[in-house]
């Protein structure tokens, strides 16, 4: 029997593809000469053009603003249900508790089902990203006001086969309803799905602002569709990349960018991996009211090393920096930091390095590739977060050497640091930008990021895996200096 209504709704939510004929051609934006886009305004109210056709109009907006934007496909159908007979439940209550339940992971009507997502952070990550961004979206749509509406809204909306509950169902495909008012709905849901993926991405989803433009692809958010196919199919059977989310960031932000790269600027707004605002995420992005580099066009920041596997690499010894003394640890290697960005203006499309500037006390510069950097934060075990490890006998401390080095010296060695000997080597970092330079300087493997001492023995008790161990003490990354501040301009050390 529920597999019989799981079919039903499913039909009926395409049935209206059926009834209402073709596409309006063209459908274009409903701002007529003179109108105003009051759903823009900090009032919130609806938009409410009298015309068949429907689109978001041109324009950078929040994401609270295109919830707005969409509204009037929902008003249309209820202005068109009329008013609910009494003893029956809320249209607008049924009609949303079915976009709530579109919007989440767990449904039966789930447009994004993630499931068995046991061991595996990335898909994990995604899901509680999709359900939070869901639960802010409705919340946002029954804020509105949608009583007295007067639309005439008739647009052709292909089907998506987005499931129906069983109430909007018998609603839909009831004696107060028709084929038109079943493609609006599917249209709303639609809008509000691609809203929701599009989204994704964000750490901060609230502080985006897309840059709307009128697209071939449809109307509406319509142009993402391709990007959102590749990442429902990383989302539903594999490990979500990096690479796919920073694509689907640039979708309604910096189309014009080339594929590629671990963020970007755009307009007045930067796009970078949260975790270097002081976040515990591994791959959400963060987008930051500045710019770095003063530009008219966007700025793709791309890896100074494409494959990190080939780039050049500097064996680290027990010889070089030792520290034999607990009291000469030292944690300071600058004295001032700043972003810098590299070869932008002489790239054809607009790629750049973006560089992370230690200014030393020596009167050297040591710098360190951002994107590096990133990389160093997903491949790194994070001990306060790690499961524990599946090894079933640890190595013998005593036959494990540590060897505690000097940080400054370690940046200073060309290319990426490694190790092929089976010791511990320790670098003690409280500040948190040194301990960024860190990652972006040690060859992504068999790095170890601990809050304390205690951090060494739990990484040697990790499985080795082809050469020794680097293990980052200095507590976590929210404290000490912040990221944010030196996104704005040049740090001077305070520590």
């Amino acid at each position: 029997m529920i597999g019989s209504f799981h079919r039903i709704a499913r039909f009926a939510s395409c049935l209206g593809g059926i009834i209402a004929g073709q596409f309006a051609t063209p459908i274009t934006s409903t701002t007529a000469s003179g109108a105003t886009r009051s759903f823009m305004s900090a009032s919130n109210q609806i938009y409410r053009a009298q015309t068949t056709e429907w689109d978001l109009p041109e324009g950078v907006f929040t994401p609270s603003e295109i919830i707005t934007g969409v509204t009037p496909l929902l008003l249309t159908v209820l202005s068109k249900l009329g008013n609910d007979p009494q003893g029956h439940p809320s249209s607008k209550k049924l009609l949303l508790d079915n976009l709530a339940n579109s919007l989440s992971t767990n449904s039966r009507e789930s447009t994004m089902p993630i499931k068995d997502t046991q061991g595996e952070s990335s898909r994990q990550e995604i899901q509680a990203q999709a359900n939070k961004i869901g639960i802010y979206l409705v919340e946002q749509a029954r804020k509105l006001d949608l009583e007295n509406p007067n639309l005439n809204i008739d647009i052709r909306s292909p089907c998506e086969g987005h499931l129906w509950t069983r109430a909007v169902a018998n609603l839909l495909m009831g004696r107060r309803s028709n084929g038109q008012l079943m493609q609006l709905f599917n249209e709303y849901l639609h809008q509000m799905v691609l809203l929701r993926d599009a989204l994704l991405p964000f750490e901060n989803y609230q502080d985006v602002r897309f840059q709307i433009q009128k697209s071939k692809s449809g109307p509406g958010l319509r142009k993402f569709e391709k990007a959102r196919s590749a990442l429902l199919v990383e989302c539903l059977t594999r490990a979500v990349s990096q690479k796919t989310l920073v694509e689907v960031a640039k979708a309604f932000t910096a189309p014009d960018l080339p594929t590629g790269g671990y963020g970007f600027q755009y307009s007045s707004f930067v796009v970078l991996p949260a975790f270097l605002f002081g976040s515990s995420s591994i791959r959400l992005l963060r987008i930051y009211p500045t710019q770095i580099e003063e530009s008219e066009n966007p700025i793709l920041f791309d890896y100074e090393y494409p494959d990190y596997y080939t780039a050049q690499r500097t064996e680290i010894s027990q010889d070089i920096d030792v520290i034999t003394s607990q009291t000469s640890f030292g944690t300071s290697v600058g004295t001032k930091y700043s972003l810098a960005v590299e070869n932008s203006s002489k790239s054809p499309d607009n790629r750049g390095l973006l560089k992370l500037r230690l200014n030393v006390p020596e009167g050297s510069c040591l710098s360190v590739d951002v994107g590096q950097v990133a990389r160093g934060w997903r491949f790194s075990t994070h001990l306060q977060h790690a499961p524990g490890n599946t090894q079933t006998s640890a190595p013998p401390i005593g036959e494990i050497t540590s060897i505690v080095h000097k940080i400054n010296n370690v940046l200073d060695l060309p290319g990426l640091v490694s190790s092929t000997d089976a010791d511990t080597h320790i670098l003690f970092a409280t500040n948190s930008l040194i301990r960024l330079a860190l990652l972006g300087k040690l060859y992504p493997h068999n790095v170890f990021l601990a809050e304390g001492k205690e951090g060494i023995a739990e990484a040697e008790s990790f499985p080795e895996m082809f050469g020794g161990r680097f293990v980052i003490i200095g507590g976590k990354f929210k404290e000490s200096l912040d990221f944010a501040q030196l996104v704005k301009g040049e740090l001077k050390e305070t520590v």
